[in-house]
């Protein structure tokens, strides 16, 4: 008993044994070949797939489905995102840093302008004190007495002593830039003395009352008035009229008070002189307003009972006035008046223009100093201290600055004017809309034709704000506006900055208790406002930000044309590469097809030599001669003539396989030939040679014609299997050329030796399969356990003839699924599956060494083929020596089994439908 093994080296071997001791018959290999050309659908053959052309073909698939430039654009496109996304970061990372370099810059400029306003309010203070110092002392005349308010000589003494080196002008020099000076707004010193009951007073200032106690008072205000040139000083002299003599004067009255101002010639000794026009009588409550009115600070006892007075605008055309005051204590400790400094809040508009001026960055902004909103003031209770580039008027006249590249221009003043009733306040000169002593709410209006009137109360009545709408006035009005929409009030408690559209605004607290001073009046601080334009600021960046935004614009677009130019290309690839697949899908289904027809059709002509022929050559002839020599050779077209051949004429077919003894003639001792002779005589003793046919490649294959070799190749595995008998010609004989042993061993090694044994197998069993190894010697079953059926791994002597037998490979393996319940093809079939991928490899290589091994001529069935030639044709379709070329694939050989399959299963159900009918 015979069995297939696997040898040593993982090929399986055959051994002869009962299995495959059946064979089929010439009547059952037709009966398949008739069935199969039922199930076979007609289907042109498709042209053979070379392993040249599917070569070419998988590296123009592998070049144009390479995502090599896709990757690269992908690649490219990241690094132009992070270039891109680098540059915004760091302009991000430089507006972030130019932000906080500006916010220091301007908290910086407002500290200076808060050192200014504390510089501008502190002598109002300090001389304050110094003036209550020199009275602890008990220097002579530094108290204020009724006496010395009625004595002249004294006062002349007391204002000297107390009053006119704290007014002194250049006392108050706060900038000295060669020519020009800037001085404080210092207005002067006044000492208030009153008959007023301070208890009452104040139990009735607090309950709101309109009580006062006071009737008469003596009031001694010290003045340097705000005129450009030598400085001028007058006394404000008020006090009860010596020479009255009506009735007593009544709290509150003016009756019996008089009033004069005189200039006062600071000269030694200093003295009074030449009375000027004199401004209207105060009455007693006014004249005390420092100390009780609700617009003033509690008077704190931490600063010797100190407070503040104002801003408040006293009408006499210096603008809003700021006043710190002491009471004056008789010698029981009561209150009876007041001794205060004052001085004009314009300068320090000045000194704001001037810090901010300093800087670019403040370049066309505006900037105002006000008090905090209160509802006790009204709906327009702020009032402007100081301000620049904006025409604001807020109960005074104003003199604004503007801020141009060029420096300081200055703009027209507005004014305010009274309301009926009241008296007019001191008209600059060119006014000529209030220039009476009563003006009228038309007289304000002319002045304000268009922009909104405003009013606040005060404790004398109501007072009129004229916003004028002239440049920077709207700007500053909106950024208000937009603080107290955020914040809740124009004048928060502490800083804040916004960026508004445009404008850049920050809002500043001013605390005078931080510089040492005494508290403001509630809520005890006021503020300052800045606007200035965004670009002063961020030109650059902003610059910067729209190059970048240009940038990123263009870089997006050409980023998304690249991607579409990507994605297209990546379509193109997809569908090239869908088309490729779709043409190797039709190729392959066409190469099934192909090998499905083999077993119905020969591509190659079968030629047959009649055995008496063959037997009296004398030596192997080649084809072409014999052809040529017009011999009688049987030519087979199709596979009928075959069964004609074979039934009709009785005549059986000899299959004789053999290795060549050299490149250039298979034989040329003769040696194979009487082999072969005594082979064919042996088998046909007794029955006549006129039985018997006979196929030999080097006989019945061209040798001179390559198209034609290729398609008896192709046609080779069914040559084997429709033959009866099977020879294998393999004498212990030298190889002319290698000079190497050729002998049983050598030939089973052989590729085509291998295949033709397997279509033997395939086609008719082992039956009648004998190996002849010497001249005189005996026919003897051939032995399968020394032969291989890894076809694909046998010697070729030009290795590219194994993509020649592909399409052969398939046929046969269609052959082994259809059979494989028969006993004989059992065994094969189970050996294919376990090694499939040796039966079938996906691809094939030819290396260096195998190219090299045999220079000169090789011989495929004795066709003459120069190497350089074949070497040059592999390389010019796409391939070199060591690159893999493909064989099977990985779909070929699944596509052929679901084809069979198919095929198979509709057999299959036809039958069961044809099988009920028959029984009926």
């Amino acid at each position: 008993m015979h069995s297939l093994r696997e040898d040593s080296d993982g090929a399986a071997s055959a051994s002869a044994g009962s299995s495959l001791s059946a064979h089929l018959s010439v009547k059952s290999l037709e009966d398949v070949e008739l069935s199969l050309r039922k199930e076979v659908p007609t289907v042109p053959p498709a042209p053979a797939l070379t392993a040249y052309t599917a070569q070419v073909k998988l590296a123009k698939r592998q070049k144009i489905a390479s995502l090599g430039p896709c990757c690269s654009s992908l690649i490219l496109i990241a690094c132009i995102g992070a270039v891109i996304g680098t540059m915004i970061s760091s302009l991000n990372e430089s507006v972030d840093s130019l932000s906080s370099i500006s916010s220091q810059f301007r908290r910086a400029s407002q500290k200076q302008v808060n050192v200014a306003i504390a510089a501008a309010i502190a002598p109002s203070w300090e001389y304050t004190r110094y003036w209550r110092d020199l009275m602890e002392l008990d220097v002579p005349l530094a108290k204020p007495t009724v006496d010395i308010m009625l004595d002249f000589k004294q006062l002349d003494a007391h204002l000297a002593l107390t009053r006119f080196p704290f007014t002194n002008r250049d006392a108050h020099l706060i900038r000295h830039d060669g020519s020009e000076r800037e001085y404080a707004g210092f207005v002067g010193m006044v000492s208030v003395l009153t008959d007023t009951d301070w208890e009452q007073e104040k139990m009735a200032q607090q309950q709101g009352r309109p009580y006062t106690s006071c009737a008469n008072t003596w009031t001694a205000g010290f003045l340097r008035l705000p005129v450009p040139g030598d400085p001028v000083y007058i006394l404000d002299y008020h006090v009860p009229d010596a020479e009255y003599a009506g009735p007593p004067n009544t709290p509150g009255g003016v009756a019996g008070m008089t009033r004069q101002m005189y200039e006062f010639v600071p000269y030694t000794p200093p003295r009074i002189q030449n009375a000027i026009p004199t401004p209207p009588e105060m009455d007693c409550a006014t004249a005390m307003d420092p100390l009780w009115s609700p617009f003033a600070s509690p008077m704190n006892p931490d600063f010797h009972n100190f407070s503040w007075m104002g801003p408040y605008n006293p009408g006499i055309g210096w603008g809003n006035m700021f006043e710190g005051s002491m009471p004056v204590y008789d010698d029981r400790g009561r209150i009876i008046g007041r001794f205060s400094s004052s001085q004009a809040l314009a300068s320090i508009t000045a000194s704001v223009a001037r810090i901010l001026s300093e800087s670019s960055m403040f370049d066309n902004g505006f900037s105002s100093v006000f008090t905090p909103d209160s509802d006790s003031l009204g709906p327009f209770g702020s009032v402007i201290i100081a301000q620049t580039n904006l025409i604001v008027s807020g109960l005074a006249m104003l003199t604004t600055v503007r801020l141009t590249d060029r420096g300081l221009e200055a703009s027209a003043p507005v004014h305010v004017a009274a309301p009926p009733g009241h008296n007019c306040p001191m008209c600059p000169p060119g006014l000529t809309a209030c220039a009476s002593n009563t003006c009228s709410v038309s007289a304000l209006r002319a002045l304000c034709p268009s922009g909104p009137l405003l009013t606040r109360q005060t404790p004398k009545g109501p007072e009129f704000t004229c916003i004028v709408e002239l440049e920077g006035a709207l700007e500053m009005a909106s950024a208000a506006q937009r603080v107290k929409a955020a914040v809740g009030s124009f004048c928060p408690p502490d800083r804040h900055e916004f960026e508004f559209g445009s404008s850049l605004v920050d809002v500043t607290p001013f605390y005078a208790e931080e510089y040492g001073l005494p508290g403001l009046a509630p809520p005890g601080y006021w503020c300052q406002l800045t606007v200035i334009p965004r670009r002063n600021v961020y030109k650059s960046t902003d610059e910067a930000k729209d190059k970048v935004a240009i940038v990123v614009s263009v870089s997006v677009t050409g980023i998304a044309l690249g991607v579409l130019l990507m994605l297209w290309a990546l379509w193109l690839v997809r569908r090239a590469h869908a088309k490729l697949r779709r043409g190797r899908r039709r190729q392959e289904e066409g190469q099934v097809h192909e090998a499905i027809s083999l077993i119905e059709t020969l591509q190659h002509p079968m030629v047959l030599v009649p055995a008496e022929l063959f037997v009296g050559f004398g030596e192997l002839p080649m084809h072409d001669t014999l052809r040529d020599d017009q011999v009688p050779l049987i030519t087979i077209n199709d596979l009928e003539e075959l069964k004609d051949l074979k039934r009709a004429q009785k005549r059986k077919l000899i299959f004789i396989s053999h290795q060549w003894l050299s490149q250039c003639a298979p034989d040329p001792s003769n040696e194979h030939y009487e082999s072969m002779k005594s082979a064919v005589e042996q088998i046909a003793a007794g029955a006549g040679l006129e039985k018997f046919a006979v196929w030999c490649d080097y006989t019945s294959i061209s040798q001179k014609h390559p198209k034609l070799q290729r398609l008896a190749i192709a046609s080779l595995p069914m040559y084997a299997a429709y033959c009866d008998v099977f020879v294998a010609v393999a004498p212990t004989a030298v190889h002319h050329d290698h000079g190497c042993t050729m002998d049983l061993e050598d030939y089973c090694k052989r590729g085509f030796c291998r295949v033709e044994m397997l279509s033997k197998l395939c086609g008719s069993g082992s039956a009648n399969s004998y190996v002849m190894q010497g001249t005189g010697g005996l026919l003897r079953p051939f032995p399968l356990e020394s032969l291989s059926f890894f076809v694909f791994e046998g010697q070729f002597t030009i290795e590219s003839d194994k993509e020649l037998l592909v399409v052969p490979a398939l046929g046969l393996y269609s052959l082994i699924i259809r059979q494989k319940d028969l006993p004989h093809m059992r065994e094969i079939y189970d050996l294919v599956q376990k090694h499939k991928e040796r039966f079938f490899p996906p691809d094939w290589t030819q290396t260096a060494a195998e190219e090299s091994r045999a220079p000169g001529t090789a011989a495929r069935f004795g066709h003459r083929v120069t190497r350089a030639a074949t070497r040059s044709r592999f390389r010019s379709k796409g391939g070199t020596s060591n690159s893999p070329r493909e064989l099977f694939g990985t779909r070929l050989v699944e596509l052929l089994e679901e084809y069979v399959g198919d095929i198979v299963a509709r057999k299959l159900e036809r039958r069961s439908r044809a099988r009920p009918a028959d029984e009926g």
